[in-house]
């Protein structure tokens, strides 16, 4: 894993605009983080934490996304004999 400062993609269920993936962020009514086109960039650890006036409550969620990349193999051709 790399390791590199925190970046806040969504405060008070706002998109921040100045991020380069913002345009591919959702955020749920039940606060699910969906995001369309995935990248191998937007693999890492992400937190979310719930603010009520200004108040941290509960505990952070986190979830770690990894990005794999699969590619298919040309099909060999197989001569009949």
């Amino acid at each position: 894993f790399r390791y590199s400062a925190a970046v806040e993609l969504i405060a008070g269920g706002i998109k921040k605009k100045d991020t380069e993936r913002h345009e591919r962020l959702s955020l749920e009514s039940d606060c699910s983080l969906n995001i369309k086109n995935v990248t191998e960039e937007d693999y890492g650890l992400y937190t979310c934490q719930q603010f009520v006036n200004g108040q941290k409550q509960g505990t952070d969620a986190r979830v770690s996304l990894h990005v794999l990349h699969v590619s298919v193999s040309p099909s060999s051709s197989s001569s009949s004999s």
